[in-house]
């Protein structure tokens, strides 16, 4: 007689070690496994349309949902990290802001543009 089970549930003790984040944390993650984010749900939307026997696999082995969560975190981190590193390479900063609100605002949408179309690039279409 075999005892058919549903998918395992994702450790969230593995998940914190992996992002080097707290087990409350890694638990909010998991719960939505990144459904509650963008890169998650485009990820998610990318396996099921272009890489069906991946998909496959994650779901099999009860590993999506551990998958979405990780990726849209890094991603986010990602995200933010980019977003960074452009404010400072393009002077996008206090002073601007003050100067000038709606040239900043403006070109802190266009970092912060620029940052997503690179983390889907990196990460997310791969």
């Amino acid at each position: 007689m075999s005892s058919e089970q549903g998918p395992k549930k994702p450790d969230i003790l593995e998940v914190a070690e992996i992002l080097g984040i707290s087990e409350e944390d890694a638990q909010e993650e998991l719960e939505s496994g990144g459904q509650h984010s963008k890169f998650g749900c485009l990820r998610r939307k990318y396996l099921q349309e272009y890489k069906e026997t991946t998909f496959a696999a994650y779901v099999a082995a009860g590993e999506l949902e551990k998958h979405l969560a990780v990726l849209a975190w890094q991603a986010r981190e990602r995200k933010d990290l980019i977003v960074e590193q452009m404010k400072k390479a393009e002077g996008v900063n206090q002073k601007l802001q003050e100067k000038d609100w709606m040239e900043y605002v403006r070109r802190l949408q266009m970092i912060e543009l620029e940052a997503e179309r690179i983390v889907l690039e990196e990460m997310v279409y791969v």
